[in-house]
């Protein structure tokens, strides 16, 4: 008899406790609709200029279009591949003296750029001049003596050429007889100076580069996208470019080449 009297005391309690927190009725202004009592609006914010630039808000005016996705990235200047050319010795040698020294040096097609001391180019002089005297003393009457001597000279002044040995110099060694000791590299083309990779008294061997030049009339521009951009990107698509260097001013070009490989860093 007492546990059931205290359950219901318990009962009774609860019950009192949820009648006391009953939802308050609502006020008179809530009845009516007013909203004077409400949370006041705020007022419109204003930006200088200067703010406006900090922030990167920008002003235009609305109208009807397509949507266009601007992608901003930086890029790097670079030589094209097709304008690189490197200068190589065909012959073993010591490199006697350099006409160009400095990288970004500015040359002109055939400009020397180094001289090449070599024995092997000596001895081909040598050879050369030899087959020389050996076909003007050669007599005449014996049609096969005459044809292996010119073929002997022939040889002598082929291997001259395949060491870059110019024809006016080949022309003056004949016509002198004066040996010359070392071998003049001139620059193939017109452009700067990429890259230097030779200095006085070194020696080199056949195949070595010893220039890196490049016409830079036009150059690259390289830039680097994220992965999600990618299909954003095409042949054709427009671009802009922009240089710390010339604040202000702004080039307009198009993407002529996409990379098929994306880096894995």
């Amino acid at each position: 008899m007492t546990r059931r009297f205290g359950m219901f005391l318990l009962a009774a309690a609860f019950v009192a406790g949820a009648c006391s927190r009953k939802t308050p009725a609502p006020s008179m202004a809530a009845m009516t609709g007013d909203t004077s009592t409400s949370m006041p609006s705020r007022g419109a914010v204003y930006l200088t200029p200067a703010q406006s630039s900090a922030i990167g808000v920008t002003y235009t005016v609305v109208q009807s279009g397509p949507l266009a996705r601007s992608i901003r990235t930086v890029g790097e200047v670079v030589a094209p591949e097709s304008g690189l050319v490197d200068v190589t010795a065909k012959v073993d040698g010591y490199v006697e003296h350099l006409y160009v020294s400095t990288t970004g040096a500015a040359v002109r097609r055939g400009d020397p750029l180094l001289a090449i001391y070599s024995p092997m180019l000596v001895a081909a002089e040598q050879e050369f001049l030899t087959s020389v005297h050996l076909a003007a003393t050669v007599d005449s009457a014996d049609p096969d003596a005459t044809r292996n001597a010119q073929a002997l000279v022939s040889a002598a002044r082929g291997r001259l050429a395949y060491w870059d040995i110019s024809a006016e110099q080949i022309i003056r060694l004949e016509r002198t007889g004066e040996i010359t000791k070392t071998l003049t590299l001139a620059a193939p083309v017109s452009g700067v100076v990429l890259d230097k990779a030779v200095v006085e008294g070194q020696a080199v061997v056949a195949g070595t580069r010893l220039y890196q030049l490049a016409s830079l009339s036009s150059v690259w521009l390289v830039g680097d996208v994220f992965e999600q951009d990618l299909s954003a990107i095409h042949i054709g698509a427009p671009t802009r470019v922009a240089f710390a260097a010339y604040p202000g001013r702004s080039w307009d070009g198009r993407v002529t080449f996409l990379s098929p490989v994306v880096p894995s860093q």
